[in-house]
């Protein structure tokens, strides 16, 4: 996407920068992409999420999950593994996301 600047993702179910595990219970993660520039967006595109941080024993967590873009504007919603959330308990994780062009 050369040198442009994403905006970050939203974590639909956090509360500012937490997130209640006990309020989430089993559900995904659900992290939110505004798509809304065609310049930077387009149909077919791949956003690429990723939560990283390290568990209170010193874990390493890296997971990555892939959504296609079906509309542009849109706010693309991309579901994380649960698990990865409660591993990352009382620690800090980090989301990011990669923009992958289609083709």
């Amino acid at each position: 996407t050369g040198n442009s600047r994403l905006d970050a993702p939203i974590l639909k179910q956090a509360n500012g920068n937490e997130l209640d595990l006990d309020t989430l219970g089993d559900e995904k993660l659900i992290l939110q992409v505004w798509a809304a520039s065609s310049t930077e967006f387009k149909v077919g595109d791949v956003i690429i999420m990723n939560l990283k941080g390290t568990t209170l024993e010193g874990e390493a967590i890296d997971t990555k999950v892939h959504e296609t873009i079906n509309n542009v504007p849109s706010v693309v919603e991309v579901l994380l593994s649960n698990a990865a959330a409660r591993a990352l308990a009382k620690t800090q994780g980090v989301f990011s996301y990669e923009l992958e062009r289609a083709g």
